[in-house]
């Protein structure tokens, strides 16, 4: 494998294979916003999009102070990693001494302490004491206020990427913190899934005219098409068109999973994926085996997809049994659950499954029910389990869950492209 930069590179920051899409027109409305400044800009779009990498495209990475969402679980936090993403630090902070109790000897007390040094220590921490007296570093000025201010006159501009997954409590706190930075030209750009969008102003209702959203899309056919075409051109590799398409129908319209196909193409057929080893005048024609190796070496073992298979345990009632019978002939007992995850594999390409499609998908299966009984599931029985897959969904994951059913709309909808891939290709590894 030579040593020059993969052409397809899932996982990272794209080169040869980057696909500006719509980015140039997403790149000049980021920008616009933030000139304008004044607002929290969220960058709205499923898991592995783009969001990230559109950011790292847009922003002058000098200038970006990102931090996870998930990192945060205080205000203090949220100082803490703005001081570590810094490239240079505030200048020093002068301190005021004030007596308190007793405490270690032999220390010395200094009226001014280096800025990194008080983060280390954190906020408002004993530093110094003389014997049988402590000395508390007050500082004159907030060192939140201090980082605002310096990333303000350096023209920063803070990320938090995953905002929904920080505590609801936190979030208000951070809103309120980041409103009065935004009159004095802080720029704030926060990524969510399309879902959690309307969080900012649930937490802070007078944010609604200091917010503005930004919907990074799904990616188009003619997008996802770029990627293999650019760089299998690049390779020298000629690439059957079937191929490309069939990557493009189940690469459930994300950059990501087209760029992880792509690449492991490259490896089940043993070529190197790098330009200086470019292989000239090869072709590649369409094989279901080899197409299929692909699709379940990629897609990862899911332990949420087991546990809603197993569903929720109900004291004091049996579930009912269905034998189902599977392409090689054999036949499986499943129970309801099974059913309807299966269902939703199979249905896992549209952007939001209805009841009516999963009813439909179940009478299509060779499913005859165990004992007496109906023959197949009752659209009430179907309707109560999605409930109950909903829910454990949710609580798996109460900030991003990966199933969620809409009573109202009787309506499934799947957010995370990941796991619906990992869904599709799970059963069709298992049942052929």
């Amino acid at each position: 494998m030579s040593k020059n930069k993969a052409v397809f590179t899932p996982g990272t920051i794209p080169d040869l294979t980057y696909n500006k899409r719509e980015s140039e027109k997403l790149e000049k409305m980021v920008n616009y916003q933030l000139q304008v400044g004044g607002k929290i800009i969220i960058l709205s779009g499923p898991s592995k999009i783009g969001k990230t990498v559109l950011i790292n495209k847009v922003l002058d990475k000098t200038k970006i102070v990102m931090i996870q969402g998930g990192e945060l679980t205080d205000e203090t936090d949220l100082m803490l990693e703005i001081l570590k993403k810094l490239s240079k630090l505030p200048a020093e902070q002068n301190t005021i001494q004030t007596l308190k109790t007793s405490v270690s000897a032999n220390a010395t007390v200094d009226s001014k302490l280096s800025f990194w040094s008080m983060v280390g220590y954190k906020i408002g921490i004993t530093v110094g004491a003389e014997a049988n007296k402590t000395t508390q570093n007050t500082f004159v000025d907030d060192p939140f206020e201090r980082a605002i201010d310096y990333m303000i006159k350096e023209s920063y501009t803070l990320v938090i990427d995953d905002f929904h997954y920080i505590n609801g409590d936190l979030q208000k706190k951070i809103i309120r913190k980041l409103k009065a930075p935004l009159n004095n030209g802080l720029r704030v750009l926060l990524a969510l899934i399309p879902s959690r969008t309307e969080v900012i102003v649930q937490k802070e209702p007078d944010m609604e005219f200091r917010t503005t959203v930004i919907d990074v899309p799904l990616w188009a056919k003619e997008e996802l098409e770029y990627i293999p075409e650019k760089g299998f051109k690049a390779l020298g590799i000629s690439l059957d068109k079937s191929i490309v398409d069939d990557f493009i129908n189940n690469s459930f319209s994300n950059p990501f999973l087209m760029q992880e196909l792509c690449s492991r193409l490259m490896y089940e057929y043993d070529i190197a994926s790098s330009i200086d080893n470019t292989q000239q005048n090869i072709n590649i024609e369409f094989d279901n085996d080899t197409i299929k190796k692909i699709y379940t070496a990629v897609a990862k073992h899911d332990s949420i997809i087991q546990q809603l298979e197993l569903g929720k345990t109900q004291r004091g009632q049996d579930r009912a049994n269905y034998e189902l019978a599977v392409n090689n002939g054999e036949k499986k007992v499943v129970d309801l659950y099974k059913i309807i995850m299966m269902a939703l594999g199979a249905l896992a390409n549209a952007d939001k499954i209805t009841v009516a499609d999963i009813l439909q998908t179940i009478e299509a299966m060779d499913i005859h029910r165990t004992g007496n009984g109906k023959a197949t599931p009752r659209a009430s029985d179907v309707t109560a389990t999605l409930k109950k897959i909903s829910k454990m969904a949710s609580e798996i994951n109460t900030k991003d869950p990966v199933i969620e059913y809409k009573e109202h709309e009787k309506t499934v909808y799947m957010y995370d492209s990941f796991f619906s891939f990992n869904l599709r290709f799970h059963y069709d590894s298992s049942f052929g």
